[in-house]
């Protein structure tokens, strides 16, 4: 079933550009022929704060429903530059629930593959390795299609993945040994690391389109960004199988080789931030604070 549901009007405030915003997202939501059911909602993130400042935000509930949360940070752009980086936006969104569509349909995952909650180890490297392969591909296809329509999308440079690296380092310095340690500030930590392997996945895949360089002569020059290039060294090789087999038998154990890298050797051995099993699922910790499960 194909089906788009809007769950709420568009914000007020952009209400005089209510139709430009529904023919955009219906318009793509054919161009990619989406077998599925799409509920659409518009939110103010400056009062939810249940969300967090991003442009939009995508619940995969099933291979048939999904999800999308249009924030006020992507709306009003369209008073800057007529629309152009909503339309983009919206297409990056989509190019996820067409990588879960497609992935899901090989029929080797008994399970949602984008849930938060997950059972196993097993279960959750393989959605990890999903979420960090999905942001490598939906931003490789947006830029391009950014391309297309004589627009440049948004630019990740290493200088900025070094920045986000040392940040995080220095979270870990501040935060491992103090004893009073509180949940806030563990959790501010563990979303620094993810923010910093986020990025990795967006400036990996903004290489592999042409649109950002990697800075071999700094990288022999300078040890933090030497640390970083090795990072994404690791990564390298499981990305480029997924890439030459994004959607068949073996993108399952591919996922999970990606998934199981970023944990072990990624979150863990670099960061210090693990898994382990608390009521029934997999939740992350760091150091000797054991965090929900909700956080991943």
């Amino acid at each position: 079933m194909k089906k788009l549901i809007y769950l709420n009007d568009v914000l007020d405030k952009y209400a005089r550009h209510q139709d430009y915003i529904k023919k955009t997202i219906e318009n793509l939501f054919n161009l990619f022929n989406l077998d599925c059911v799409l509920n659409i909602k518009f939110i103010d993130f400056a009062k939810t704060n249940e969300y967090e400042e991003t442009d939009c935000m995508l619940k995969s509930k099933s291979i048939h429903r999904h999800e999308l949360f249009i924030t006020e940070y992507v709306l009003k752009t369209i008073d800057y530059d007529g629309g152009r980086y909503f339309a983009v936006a919206i297409f990056h969104e989509f190019e996820h629930i067409n990588d879960y569509i497609k992935i899901i349909k090989i029929n080797h995952f008994k399970f949602n593959i984008c849930l938060t909650h997950q059972k196993s180890f097993e279960n959750k490297y393989v959605s990890i390795g999903f979420l960090f392969w999905t942001e490598i591909d939906a931003y490789y296809k947006t830029i391009a299609f950014a391309y297309d329509n004589d627009f440049v999308y948004e630019k990740i440079n290493f200088g900025a993945l070094v920045r986000n690296y040392k940040k995080t380092i220095f979270y870990n310095k501040q935060f491992y040994n103090k004893k009073d340690l509180t949940v806030e500030e563990a959790t501010k930590y563990i979303k620094s690391v993810d923010s910093f392997i986020y990025l990795c996945s967006k400036f990996m895949a903004s290489v592999y389109v042409g649109h950002s360089k990697v800075p071999y002569a700094k990288i022999d020059k300078d040890k933090e960004y030497k640390k970083v290039y090795k990072i994404l060294c690791g990564l390298e090789p499981k990305i480029k199988r997924l890439f030459n087999n994004s959607y068949n038998s073996k993108s399952y154990i591919n996922l999970f080789r990606l998934g199981m890298y970023i944990c072990k050797d990624i979150r863990w051995k670099i960061f210090k931030v693990g898994l382990t099993k608390k009521d029934g699922f997999i939740a992350t910790f760091y150091w000797q604070k054991c965090l929900t499960n909700d956080l991943n």
